[in-house]
């Protein structure tokens, strides 16, 4: 009789980590320079627009509203306040399924339409590189924190 473990673990790609409940992959094997180039361009190549005052007034004809994906996630902006109201009232800027499973459906990404153009790229990569390590074993405050230091230098080479 073929043992049904030994079958599954034959289907893991040749090299591929192993996780046990509670281990977490090495940061420098999941969030690469490689895997950082690649999801900045994805990010940059996504269609968002701060609201104008037009826009604005029209937020809940079109929200929410997914822009594409990165890293395979779909990112989706929504309308923060409504967010807040029916959801969370934590919500601040963005989330992500992977810390919020409960009302964010399995893949996404949560951005605010309410940000200006400046902020929502490196909010994005922030959320993009959290739900990453969590898939990955890490839990959310260590997550987070890796997030907020990317983030941070992103900032920077942004020249805020």
């Amino acid at each position: 009789m073929k043992n049904p473990l030994l079958s599954s673990l034959s289907q893991i790609p040749r090299g591929q980590a192993i996780l046990l409940p509670g281990q977490r992959a090495p940061m420098e094997k999941i969030i690469t320079l490689a895997y950082l180039t690649k999801i900045k361009k994805e990010i940059a190549a996504l269609d968002y627009s701060a609201p104008s005052s037009e826009a604005e007034e029209k937020k809940e004809s079109h929200l929410p509203e997914q822009i594409g994906t990165v890293d395979g996630f779909k990112i989706v902006v929504v309308d923060g306040n409504q967010v807040k109201l029916q959801h969370n009232m934590d919500f601040v800027e963005g989330n992500n399924f992977a810390e919020s499973p409960e009302y964010i459906p399995h893949g996404q990404v949560w951005i605010d339409a309410d940000m200006d153009e400046d902020d929502w790229q490196a909010v994005c990569l922030h959320e993009v590189t959290e739900t990453r390590l969590m898939q990955h074993g890490w839990i959310y405050d260590d997550a987070h924190e890796v997030a907020n230091m990317q983030e941070k230098q992103f900032r920077l080479e942004q020249g805020a």
